[in-house]
């Protein structure tokens, strides 16, 4: 579960990834954000679930991480941001960005 100023979106997924063919593993309540999967064509002990991006640049993010109603990990982020110009300075468009860890039990 992720709450990023206040609106939670839930996402479900399981490990191990399905075959990179088979499509996403994970799916979430919501449009407004993206967890990357890792490792789909290596072996299952490679695979992973990795950054998570978002439509908006929240001020408070708290993620909550549990597998079968048990809580692995939680954690309350307030981001501090970078911004970028992929394509050059005064080109459109302008990205933010901002990182953190969260470590699972």
């Amino acid at each position: 579960m992720i709450t990023a100023d206040g609106e939670t979106t839930t996402c479900e997924g399981k490990l191990p990834l399905p075959d990179c063919a088979a499509g996403r593993a994970l799916t979430c309540s919501g449009p407004s954000l993206l967890i990357g999967e890792s490792g789909c064509a290596l072996p299952p002990s490679a695979h992973g679930f990795s950054e998570i991006q978002m439509s908006s640049a929240p001020g408070q993010v708290t993620v909550e991480i549990s597998r079968d109603g048990t809580s692995l990990a939680e954690a309350d982020f307030s981001p501090s941001y970078v911004e970028s110009r992929p394509n050059g300075p005064g080109c459109e468009p302008v990205c933010r960005s901002a990182s953190a860890t969260l470590n699972v039990k």
